[in-house]
Formats: structure tokens, sequence, C-alpha cells
């Protein structure tokens, strides 16, 4: 007979509590999983939030039956109730009315870099195109982040975007109705049709850099209105014929220990390293 061991009551009640909170960003960053992840403080307080979020995405996404499941297994049962109550934030009296259904990711995260060269003004300006690109009429929630470099000090600004992945039809659904699986037969019964549902790999592939190009001009657009030479480029090194080997990255422990003169000197040669990898 196996033996199974109980984790311990606070980890437990750790991992709950964040499972509850599991789209707030403020309160992941300060729960205690999140410094667990990284106890060298390698990462800043959002993307440690972030990382903790994905874990836990990752976690229930690992409980999904693989192949045939018995209706009553322990399988079938621990997904979708999960799902349906920390990804889908359902009351456990709407996931007990339920069916044990298997949902996909409803949403879709953007990371998406913006020139530094920009003040804080056009760089507003500029994020309501790329907000208006991206997630058009889906609902959506955005922020803007300019986090100073440890290393150079000089702005990181970015923009985080979450957007859901239906599509709006027009019906007027209850929130717990949204997520459910579309019914083409009977729209009003079902949930919104997902934008991404039915595509092939390689049409998700050219989405991916269409979208990446698209990024990359309107930010061009942005820079050349703003009086700036600088240009984005969305393709890698290798398709632009640039030969340079990839940065390993130092981390804020590791730059914290580093001198004035360490600095300089890893900034210079960083700088010899992209004028000798020009085409």
């Amino acid at each position: 007979m196996t033996e199974i061991n109980t984790p311990p009551a606070e980890l437990i009640r750790q991992v709950r509590s964040a499972l509850a909170h599991l789209y707030d960003y403020a309160y992941l960053q300060n729960n205690p999983l999140a410094a667990l992840l990284d106890p060298e403080a390698a990462l800043d307080r959002v993307a440690r939030a972030q990382h903790l979020r994905r874990l836990l995405v990752d976690c229930i996404e690992a409980l999904k039956p693989q192949g045939e499941s018995a209706p009553g297994s322990q399988a079938s049962r621990a997904y979708p109730i999960l799902t349906y109550r920390y990804i889908d934030g359902l009351s456990m009296i709407d996931i007990a009315r339920k069916r044990a259904l298997s949902l996909r990711q409803a949403y879709r995260e953007h990371e998406v870099t913006l020139p530094s060269e920009l003040n804080e003004v056009q760089l507003h300006a500029l994020v309501d195109k790329l907000v208006q690109a991206l997630a058009g009429d889906k609902p959506h929630q955005y922020a803007i982040h300019a986090p100073v470099a440890a290393l150079a000090g000089v702005r990181q600004p970015h923009m985080h975007l979450v957007a859901s992945d239906r599509m709006p039809d027009g019906l007027t659904r209850p929130a717990e109705q949204m997520f459910r699986r579309f019914n083409p037969k009977a729209p009003n019964r079902g949930g919104c049709r997902k934008d991404s549902g039915g595509r092939l790999p390689l049409e998700v592939r050219d989405e991916l850099i269409a979208r990446r190009k698209m990024i990359a001009e309107l930010q061009n657009e942005a820079l050349a209105d703003s009086g700036h030479d600088t240009r984005v480029d969305h393709r890698s090194h290798k398709e632009r014929g640039i030969e340079s080997q990839p940065e390993r990255h130092l981390g804020p422990a590791r730059i914290k220990h580093m001198t004035v003169e360490d600095k300089t000197e890893y900034l210079a040669g960083r700088a010899g390293a992209k004028k000798g990898g020009k085409a």
C-alpha cells in the first residue's frame, strides 16, 4: 500500500490563498509562495507574481485526464472543479450544477516591451493603439510598468495586457455562462465563441508572426512621430543575418554585488559585441 505524505497545513493554506487570488498580482507578489519560488530575488515583484500564477495554472492543467477517464474517477472530478472554481471564478453552487467539462484557457496574455525613448504621454498614446490592435472590443485589462534597469540604470517600460479570447456576439449572457462551451446550434444557450478555436498549428504560428510585426510597426510609427531615429525589428537575429551570442542573464542578486567599474566594463563589452555582430 502506497503511503501518501500530507503537505504541511501552512503550505496548504498558502496554496489555497494564492488560488483564491489567482488574478490579483498585488496579492500574489506578497504571498510567501512567491518568495519560496524565487529565493534569490532574481525577479521583480510583478514577474514573481506572474511566475506564481503561471505555476498554479500549470499545476491545475497537469491534472487534466489523459485519454479516456472513468466518469466517477478522481481525475475526472478534480480537474473540472479546480478549473471552474479558480480559473473561471465560479461559485461552488454553480459548479455543483455543472457537468465535469474540460475547458481551455479563456484569455490571452501579452507582454510587450515599449521604446524607452518615448516619454510618458507618448507611451500612453502608443499603448492605446496596441491595446486596440491586440484586444479590440474584447474584455481586457492592461498595465504599464517602467522599472529602472539595475545594470544600465535606464527605464525599461513594458505593457501587460490580459484579454479574453471570447468574441462578443451581441447576445446577453450571465457571467457564469460566458466561458461555457460554444453552442453553434443555440448560441444563446452556450458561451461566446473562442477567437482561437479550430486553428491549425501553422495558422497559430503565422498569426503570432503577424502580430509581432504589427506591434513593431506601431512602435516604429510612434518613434517616427516623436522624432526618434531608433527603429524596432520583430525579426530574429538569424532572419536579419546578425551573428551574436545570447547574453547571460545576470539577475538583480548578482548585479547588486558588482562595482561601478564592473558594470562599466560589462556594458562596454556588450556594446562591442553588438557592434561586431551587425550585418
